[in-house]
């Protein structure tokens, strides 16, 4: 949370109340709870979302009052922020008051990172090893729905296309050489015309312009 100091500058500062929650959410995931488990877990404990926290003015509900669930996406959200280490991250963004973009996301390389900046939550080994397990387990994740959405596309294909391998043999006029040149020539009729016309196309396209671009 933020309040202005003695100086009336704007600080961060720790919510006393909040601040078991993001130790809480730490612990469990490096016990080996998951995203899901742990907003399951805050749900159960009726503890209130950010936006209802602010709204009620307690952290958790009372046993009659319904709370809203945690989405695990800002679980991971906490999860990945380093304000909770004492860092404080400013300019990542930066304004263009006079284009249609006014607001550009800018690398990290850009920001300014000031660390201590103010009372830490969580330690930067607690941190760090935190990243590790995300990292460790949203690589396999992100790899295994490209391959899926790799073996869609294919089955796709295969639905809706016949694809031709064609050889031709290309010869170099500067040094005589011979070349094998594999390609596919793909889409070049779809199962569901028939036959005389799909025949006609493929002759097209093998005798035709996109042959000649293909051995360029």
């Amino acid at each position: 949370m933020t309040r202005k100091d003695g100086n009336g500058i704007r600080r961060l500062y720790v919510d006393e109340n909040t601040a078991p929650i993001v130790k809480e959410i730490f612990e469990s995931y490096l016990k080996g709870l998951s995203t899901l488990e742990i907003s399951k877990l805050l749900h159960e404990r009726k503890f209130y979302v950010a936006t209802d926290y602010r709204k009620y003015g307690k952290v958790i509900a009372d046993s009659d009052e319904p709370v809203r669930i945690w989405n695990p996406t800002t679980v991971l959200q906490v999860l990945k922020n380093r304000v909770y280490t004492g860092t404080l991250i400013q300019g990542r963004n930066q304004k263009h008051l006079y284009e249609v973009r006014k607001r550009e996301r800018l690398s990290e390389e850009h920001w300014t990172v000031t660390e201590n900046a103010h009372e830490a939550i969580i330690s930067i080994d607690t941190f760090e090893k935190v990243q590790m397990m995300i990292s460790s387990k949203s690589s396999p994740i992100k790899n295994s729905r490209q391959k899926m959405l790799s073996l869609k596309r294919i089955r796709y294909f295969e639905e809706k296309f016949i694809v031709v391998f064609a050889r031709e043999e290309c010869a170099y006029t500067g040094n005589k050489v011979v070349k094998n040149l594999y390609f596919i020539l793909a889409v070049i009729y779809l199962k569901n015309l028939q036959q005389k016309n799909a025949d006609y196309l493929l002759q097209k396209l093998l005798l035709g312009k996109l042959l000649r671009e293909l051995l360029m």
